[in-house]
């Protein structure tokens, strides 16, 4: 069985637009459940490319890696607004849900 070659900077800045990509199609469809999912993953790539920083100037990959921060960073520019949809109708059923309790309590 052949070795696999070690993953690289230009892997883990795919995968971190990969994850946005998820995140902004969770984002579109109003997914908050899937957007939850996504957190740990996201938190993680960027935990693990903040404790390996890099020289990207001198990689011969620099400018792929360059565009794939670009995109990444525009899916998360194109999202925001859904995102704080969601965040909104998180808020306000979670109003909701704390007034019907108070409700409910005061007939108890």
């Amino acid at each position: 069985m052949a070795e696999q070659a070690p993953r690289g900077l230009k892997d883990d800045y795919g995968d971190l637009a990969a994850v946005l990509a998820d995140m902004a199609n969770a984002a579109q469809q109003g997914d908050a459940e899937r957007l939850l999912a996504l957190q740990t993953p996201y938190e993680n790539l960027i935990a693990h490319l903040q404790a390996h920083p890099a020289r990207l100037a001198q990689r011969e990959d620099a400018p792929l890696i360059a565009q794939q921060i670009r995109d990444a960073l525009a899916a998360i520019e194109h999202t925001v607004p859904q995102i704080q949809a969601i965040q909104e109708r998180l808020r306000s059923e979670a109003t909701d849900t704390r007034m019907h309790r108070k409700v409910s309590e005061s007939y108890r």
